[in-house]
């Protein structure tokens, strides 16, 4: 492992107190934007109101076992599967709804873990130490034997959900070719707030590229990472997600008052996480040029990078721009709230490393780390304000 601890040298120049006061006010703005999207919704009045109905209206004292009772089977019966809405396609369609973006944060963990664990361990596979596309510095909490901290578990699925989350509130998996324009979306979303991180984290040894193992890179990141996890691998987990889980071929034939049928709604779930990766290998530029015996220059990577990103982006953009307008009101949910947190912690990274960036020689800052793409990240970050500046016009919505 590197033997720089990042938060160490951060602590050299910014008081500990600051450092834990940020991670506490993260969690307070966390908090106050729930209370402000219930106050927004109304969902506080309503609940308030019909509990005080209720007590006017009650004919009978319940004791606190049959109050216990009554709550148990409204959380698990009538609240988690809608029960509600009856035994109707109107009922799955409703709960897929409510549970899908749940159940792709699930499948992104499965994904995650399919995926990193081969990487953090090419040794089990045939490899040797060379064979280590990355390695991360030391962190306070890590996992699977010191390779895998803590955050980076967390940011994946996180970012993953949000963009997906994000994409699915604008409508855009929506009309003909919904899935794969949608799938696009939640790709390009994904790879513009992750590249924000993506070229700050080397700069300052969050973690270590070995760069013999790739074919080119944009400063300090493969340009196969910025198209291959940042853009292809949230496409084959929306794919995966979309096909096996909320299909309507599925929604026909499933009936959630049958124990087998949530089972295998669970087991779809795990299966769209582990069908993932096969989906995210058989969609890279690596198995494209390899199936067709071409070798994979860095020219042509570059050439191929942007073809995709740009066709991606010109075809999101447009859509957000025709079905979406600007307005302020859409930033009251949770997965833009999350987002904007990010955009606004990385810009002020990204203005403290300003100075290092700028006066690195030849894309090499002062002790040896490579610089990330200041241009490529502030073009993310205003395409990022973009798509949460972007709320769903009422014609659309209705």
């Amino acid at each position: 492992m590197m033997s720089t601890n990042p938060y160490s040298i951060l602590a050299e120049t910014v008081p500990s107190v600051l450092i834990q006061g940020f991670v506490l006010l993260m969690l307070a703005l966390i908090l106050f934007g729930t209370v402000i999207q219930m106050i927004h919704h109304k969902n506080i009045t309503y609940f308030f109101d019909n509990a005080k109905k209720a007590k006017l209206s009650a004919e009978k004292e319940l004791g606190t076992g049959e109050k216990a009772a009554i709550i148990a089977k409204t959380v698990v019966h009538d609240i988690a599967t809608t029960a509600e809405l009856g035994a109707g396609k109107r009922r799955v369609a409703h709960v897929l709804g409510m549970w899908g973006t749940i159940l792709f944060w699930v499948a992104s963990v499965v994904f995650m873990l399919a995926l990193e664990i081969p990487v953090y361990f090419p040794d089990k596979l045939g490899g040797d130490a060379t064979s280590l596309f990355f390695i991360h510095n030391e962190f306070t909490v890590q996992f699977f034997f010191g390779r895998a901290p803590l955050y980076i578990l967390a940011l994946y699925p996180a970012v993953m959900y949000s963009s997906f989350a994000l994409v699915m509130q604008a409508g855009l998996f929506e009309g003909r070719f919904g899935a794969l324009s949608g799938a696009i979306a939640v790709g390009l979303v994904h790879h513009v707030f992750y590249e924000v991180f993506d070229h700050y984290g080397p700069q300052y040894g969050w973690w270590l590229w070995n760069y013999a193992n790739f074919t080119g890179s944009l400063a300090s990141v493969p340009v196969s990472s910025m198209v291959s996890f940042a853009f292809i691998g949230p496409i084959a987990l929306t794919l995966a997600t979309r096909l096996l889980v909320t299909s309507d071929r599925y929604e026909e034939g499933v009936s959630l008052n049958l124990t087998s049928s949530r089972i295998q709604f669970g087991v779809r779930v795990v299966a769209a996480g582990l069908l993932t990766p096969v989906f995210f290998v058989s969609l890279t530029p690596d198995s494209w040029y390899g199936l067709l015996g071409i070798e994979l220059t860095p020219q042509r990577e570059v050439v191929t990078a942007i073809a995709l990103l740009g066709s991606a982006l010109m075809l999101t953009v447009r859509k957000f721009s025709r079905i979406t307008e600007y307005s302020m009101s859409g930033l009251l949910t949770f997965s833009k709230i999350y987002l904007l947190l990010f955009l606004a912690t990385f810009l002020a990274l990204w203005l403290y490393a300003l100075p290092d960036n700028l006066s690195a020689v030849d894309g090499v800052t002062s002790w040896g780390s490579r610089a990330g793409s200041l241009p490529y990240a502030l073009g993310c970050i205003v395409l990022g304000v973009f798509f949460l500046l972007r709320t769903r016009t009422e014609e659309q919505g209705t």
